[in-house]
């Protein structure tokens, strides 16, 4: 709900003023967990962490690493991660798949690699389907450019 509210608004402003606070929760949520306090979030796990200071916690990241996004937006590296976010549902669904089989039936038991090429791999197929208008439409939701009116 807060993504669906602040992706509605400019906030980057109120973010960048109040950076200090948010960092400052930030760290204090790292220091819980290096001080052994588990301050975290895992529905996978029916863990929902500790009551209102994981969601404050979560919510001080989201604000730190937006303005960390709007800092790289303009450089070779902000463009890359924009590249593979705009993949992020594609990765999503076809990762977990590609390092499994990569364990499985090639053997390579390293997580390290395993990510990596899923990642790759995961990428070069959200872009094979966008080249397609009738696959990109149905597996990515993607609609044909519009030809600009005579």
């Amino acid at each position: 709900f807060i993504g669906y509210w602040a992706s509605s608004r400019d906030i980057a402003g109120d973010i960048s003023r109040l950076m200090p606070m948010f960092a400052l929760v930030a760290l204090t949520a790292v220091a819980l967990n290096v001080f052994g306090i588990r301050n975290s979030f895992d529905m996978k796990q029916v863990d929902y962490g500790i009551p209102v200071v994981t969601l404050v916690s979560a919510i001080a990241w989201a604000a730190v690493l937006a303005v960390m996004a709007r800092r790289l937006q303009s450089n070779i590296v902000g463009r890359g991660l924009a590249a593979i976010g705009c993949a992020s549902m594609t990765i999503m669904f076809l990762h977990q798949f590609v390092q499994l089989m990569m364990a499985k039936k090639f053997g390579i038991p390293q997580a390290l690699p395993r990510v990596v090429v899923a990642l790759l791999a995961c990428y070069l197929m959200h872009e094979l389907l966008k080249t397609s208008p009738v696959i990109a439409r149905f597996f990515l939701g993607l609609q044909a450019p519009q030809k600009p009116a005579i």
